[in-house]
């Protein structure tokens, strides 16, 4: 396996955790700025909620 292959875990682990967020699952916006801003506000809220923990 090479390198890719081994980090790749992390992203598909912020996917599963960003999954959590129906509006980005479904991709309800339609344009792209909007979209990134679900994703970075869906980041944000995830790192918060895990340091509260």
């Amino acid at each position: 396996m090479g390198d890719g292959y081994k980090q790749r875990w992390k992203i598909e682990r912020c996917f599963a955790w960003m999954d959590n967020n129906r509006r980005l699952v479904v991709r309800y916006e339609r344009y792209i700025q909007n979209y990134k801003a679900f994703c970075i506000l869906s980041l944000i809220l995830l790192c918060v909620n895990r340091l509260l923990k």
